[in-house]
């Protein structure tokens, strides 16, 4: 059988090397041949793919002929063609034969219907190191090169939407240290990390205008437009504060104010926007906004009560040093003052809630403060305001709301060394027990209403060689 099925072939199946048929005359040609093919297909190996016969090619040569390809080359698409004795001859590939590409310095394989990479797809890869489902390419090894193949070379961390991460990550013992990339949003983020769980910003650049920030120091952020920063209870400090979100907004409003010192507001305002809740500790503006702009603190609950600073160890709202702050619909509370502004800073506020404070509601040394809306005394203090050292204090036009009866053990409103309190065509709806006022060396108290125009119990009292109008 096998004898009879030898005889019917004149060529072998894969290859198509040519028999040697019996009695055949001039053998040596037919084992010649073979041995050509032999010598094309083992260890096959082509110069590049082409869509016409090259010029000059090598005895030998082999070329993959590319699809459409014109000349002696057409209608053998895909076909190995090789140069022999200055003709083409071609072969057709068979599923498996594998050439190397020189050109391109790539081993193809031929699937049936086209010439393609022979290293399939791996689903794992490690180097040194064993990857897993995470880590599919892992790599142990002194050191790691990517280079050009001539021109340049880019390396590509894709992600499939926005709000994903894709970042190069720095780690010490595979615990993140550093990291580079877009973070949960479009923009560039540059954060650090001292324990691989609380992360800081140290550069942000915005995808839309190009601008850098640096939310920790450093080079300022010049601002082309408004900047609106949110705090919430349930925020984190190592968050960037632009969103109202838990996972953007910051969790202390001191936070918040230290971001927004960082930057140059140029002639843009800056925001602070607070959700409804308590937060507990001072708030302190140290220093003056770089720029133009406004630095406003503003609680977005429907009502000041909504939104409480609560100072057990001091101020509720400082200033100093040339700050400028606007502070809006908030409840303060504090062991000592409510809102304090020293050091030429400049407090304009409204619809405020003054709680229990253990020194004054409102106080001011060397400063300017402004009531520039209506506001309520809920809570008891010492004294409601309080001007000393050239400090002018302005609560005019304004209708206060005190919803129960308030004491003042030292007096309503106090003036001292050449301060000014104006407080004129205020409305005052409640009573209050205590001193009405008192001014003293040099100082100023101007209501245009009379001795009886403050809340409280007491009459008021003026030292020698001082200013106390009523008119």
């Amino acid at each position: 059988m096998r004898l009879a099925q030898e005889i019917r072939r004149t060529a072998t199946p894969s290859l198509e090397l040519p028999h040697i048929l019996p009695a055949q005359a001039q053998k040596h040609v037919t084992h010649n041949e073979a041995l050509e093919r032999l010598d094309t297909v083992v260890q096959l190996s082509a110069s590049a793919f082409a869509a016409a016969p090259p010029a000059g090619p090598a005895e030998g040569e082999c070329f993959i002929v590319e699809a459409g390809a014109g000349g002696l080359f057409a209608g053998s698409d895909n076909k190995v063609a090789r140069s022999r004795d200055g003709v083409w001859e071609f072969l057709s590939p068979k599923a498996g034969w594998r050439v190397w590409l020189e050109d391109a310095a790539r081993l193809l394989v031929w699937n049936g219907s086209e010439w393609s990479a022979a290293v399939a797809e791996l689903p794992l890869l490690g180097v040194g190191r064993t990857a897993d489902e995470t880590t599919r390419f892992a790599v142990s090894s002194a050191a790691s090169l990517f280079t050009h193949r001539g021109a340049g070379h880019q390396l590509k961390v894709n992600k499939a939407e926005s709000g994903d991460t894709a970042a190069v990550l720095f780690q010490t013992g595979l615990s993140g240290r550093a990291e580079i990339g877009t973070v949960g949003d479009d923009d560039l983020h540059v954060k650090v990390s001292p324990d691989g769980s609380s992360w800081l910003t140290a550069m942000h650049v915005d995808a839309t205008t190009g601008r850098v920030a640096f939310p920790n120091g450093g080079v300022r952020e010049l601002l082309a437009e408004n900047r609106t920063f949110h705090v919430r209870t349930d925020g984190d400090d190592g968050n960037d504060g632009r969103d109202a979100t838990s996972d953007r907004a910051f969790a202390t409003i001191q936070r918040a104010v230290d971001a927004a010192l960082a930057l140059d507001s140029g002639l843009s305002d800056i925001e602070i926007l607070v959700a409804p809740g308590t937060y507990v500790g001072s708030v302190v503006v140290g220093t003056a906004l770089a720029g133009r702009g406004r630095l406003i603190l503003r609680g977005t609950g429907g009502a000041a009560a909504d939104v409480v600073i609560s100072a057990p160890g001091g101020h509720a709202v400082s200033l100093a040093n040339g700050a400028r702050l606007d502070v809006r619909r908030l409840t303060l509370e504090a062991a000592s003052r409510g809102l304090d502004a020293n050091n030429r800073a400049f407090l304009e506020f409204s619809d405020l809630d003054f709680g229990d404070c253990g020194a004054a509601h409102i106080y001011a040394t060397d400063a300017r403060i402004v009531g520039s809306g209506n506001y309520r005394i809920t809570g008891d203090a010492p004294y409601h305001v309080v001007a000393q050292t050239r400090a002018y204090i302005t609560i005019s036009y304004n209708a206060i709301d005190m919803p129960a009866t308030r004491s003042f053990s030292g007096a309503f409103a106090f003036a001292l060394s050449q301060a000014i309190i104006e407080a004129y065509s205020c409305t005052f709806t409640g009573t209050a027990t205590g001193t009405r006022y008192y001014a003293g060396v040099a100082a100023i108290i101007f209501t245009a209403g009379g001795v009886g125009y403050f809340p409280g119990s007491v009459a008021g009292g003026v030292d020698a060689g001082t200013y106390a109008l009523y008119v």
